[in-house]
């Protein structure tokens, strides 16, 4: 028997996220380089949280991604065999964590370095990763418990949220919604 659900899900986008040719942070630093940015204007995710509970705290270094699963649905279509699978993504960026640009102002280079982030996640469910593969199948979810049975990813949403700071620096969340499409074993 084939299990197919969240736990699967989840772990095809971590898998996906996490790796090392063409994941997130792989994304970063090739953004980086085409647009002139050091490590510091646009640092590298420390840590990729699996399962996070939204209602908890976490000491972590920053900056960070957090999912977190928020839902299953029914089956797709009459006998289609798939199944959506929602998750949030939750970035964590600590103003401290960010250099500053000349001309910004003292918010300014975490709420830049967000949308960067932004365009960069949007990026990686969109192109081809890596070659000959989609990035909006999670290049079909290799390497996960999922391979050859994602048909489809897709960030859904992505928007910024303020939290408060210690005063000095400026702290933010980038919150998203991924949607991952999974086929049952025929």
């Amino acid at each position: 028997m084939s299990y197919q659900g969240p736990y699967t899900a989840e772990d095809a986008l971590y898998c996906f996220l996490a790796d090392s040719n063409y994941g997130l942070n792989a994304a970063i630093t090739a953004y980086r380089t085409a647009r002139g940015l050091s490590a510091t204007t646009l640092p590298a995710l420390q840590q990729i949280h699996r399962w996070w509970d939204p209602g908890t705290q976490i000491t972590t270094t920053t900056p960070a991604l957090m999912m977190v699963w928020e839902s299953m649905t029914g089956e797709t279509g009459v006998n289609s065999r798939m199944y959506d699978h929602g998750f949030g993504l939750a970035l964590l960026l600590v103003g401290a964590d960010v250099g500053e640009l000349p001309g910004e102002t003292p918010e300014g280079p975490v709420i830049r370095a967000c949308a960067q982030y932004a365009e960069i996640l949007a990026d990686l469910f969109r192109r081809r990763t890596p070659e000959g593969q989609q990035g909006w199948t999670l290049a079909d979810g290799t390497g996960s418990l999922a391979e050859g049975r994602v048909i489809r990813a897709t960030l859904d949403s992505l928007e910024l949220r303020s939290m408060s700071g210690d005063g000095t620096f400026p702290n933010q969340l980038l919150l998203g919604r991924v949607t991952i499409r999974l086929a049952l074993d025929y």
